[in-house]
């Protein structure tokens, strides 16, 4: 008898501070290592360049991992980069991160998602 176990928001808050990165995607919690190290090249060059450009331009601001972006109780997933437009700031939380809409790309037959394109709510 299969007992299929949904995690929730809550479960992803008493996670281990393990040095592991932890989302919850459709209730499976999902556990990953950390970047390697062509990874985080990758990533600190694209933030240089997206932060110089929203900067320079005052659009708004850049967020790196770990940011929680909460679509519902059973997805939390955390970007390695986000961009949030100064007209919704103020759906920032200090507490839970960021609440949103999403619309999720796959692979076909992939678990996790290729690219996903966020809305925010309100």
């Amino acid at each position: 008898m299969n007992v299929e176990v949904k995690y929730t928001y809550e479960d992803l808050l008493s996670s281990p501070n393990d040095g592991h990165q932890y989302e919850v995607f459709e209730g499976e919690l999902i556990m990953t290592r950390a970047p390697n190290r062509a990874h985080q090249k990758a990533h600190v060059n694209l933030i240089r360049i997206l932060a110089d450009y929203v900067v320079k331009r005052q659009l708004s601001e850049i967020y790196s991992a770990p940011f929680d972006v909460y679509f519902d109780d059973e997805t939390v997933v955390q970007p390695d980069i986000l961009f949030i437009a100064e007209k919704r700031l103020h759906i920032i939380d200090n507490q839970k991160g960021i609440c949103a809409r999403r619309e999720i790309f796959r692979l076909k037959g992939s678990l996790f998602p290729l690219l996903h394109r966020i809305e925010i709510q309100r």
